[in-house]
């Protein structure tokens, strides 16, 4: 110890090995702290990547969960509207190519449950099987057009690009309309709805929300981010299967397997 001009001063000290050993152990934690976190990450990317599904969405009556019975039963069955969702593997759709198999989530058509399994289950999803009814469409293109619309401005479909399927079912009856008819009515709606979310002329709503190309009428061909296709489906509750066409709707998840 030294004095100078009356003060009191002392050479500095390094460390303490007390000291050193604290600080060793607060870096080993956090090491290993990190690396437990990216172990986490990876296995859970990993478990997410196995656990994507498609869901099949629609209204009451489109004949979804037919269709659901159909490619995990493979067996035609007699249905009514379900109030739960229905979780189930496609089966026998892949015969030479098993580990090709799907699974599915069919989502109740009422409303109030149909957005609470879509908001619970859209992180996981792959694809979406969208069914509609091809005799009632012309009464019902406003219903499955909202329906519609909403999955397509849904942020979370929009980045990770979720591909639709629009299967136009019941194709065998007498009434039902073609594809391009059924198409060329949910375009037209679609353009009507989407005045409701942005208003070009006015710039008044959310542009974030208005789909298509504003210099033009709707068409779902202008969706550069998702791919929205349509195809003919025949899917019968009966015993039987004869005259049953569900052969887009197996290319579309063979696209996604």
């Amino acid at each position: 110890m030294s004095k100078s001009g009356g003060v009191t001063s002392k050479p500095l000290d390094n460390y303490s090995d007390t000291d050193s050993s604290a600080l060793f152990i607060v870096v080993g934690v956090l090491s290993l702290v990190g690396i437990a976190v990216l172990i986490f990450y990876y296995l859970i990317r990993k478990q997410s990547h196995k656990l994507q599904f498609v869901l099949l969405m629609g209204r009451n009556g489109a004949g979804k969960t037919t269709l659901f019975a159909k490619l995990t039963q493979d067996r035609n069955v007699l249905t009514v509207s379900s109030l739960i969702k229905n979780i189930g593997w496609t089966k026998n759709l892949f015969p030479k190519e098993t580990k090709r198999e799907v699974q599915l989530i069919d989502i109740p058509g009422f409303e109030r449950i149909r957005w609470d399994v879509f908001e619970s289950n859209k992180a996981l999803c792959k694809g979406i099987v969208f069914v509609l009814d091809s005799v009632t469409i012309a009464k019902d293109a406003q219903e499955c057009a909202d329906i519609l619309y909403r999955i397509l401005v849904d942020p979370d479909i929009q980045r990770r690009k979720i591909p639709i399927l629009i299967a136009c079912n019941k194709q065998d009856e007498v009434a039902a309309k073609d594809v391009d008819v059924v198409n060329e009515l949910l375009e037209k709606e679609m353009n009507s709805i989407r005045i409701t979310k942005y208003n070009p002329s006015t710039k008044k709503g959310n542009k974030a929300e208005f789909l298509g190309k504003m210099e033009k009428d709707f068409a779902f061909s202008q969706l550069t981010g998702n791919k929205v296709m349509f195809s003919k489906c025949i899917c019968r509750s009966e015993e039987s299967n004869e005259g049953d066409d569900i052969n887009g709707v197996v290319e579309f998840l063979r696209t996604l397997s």
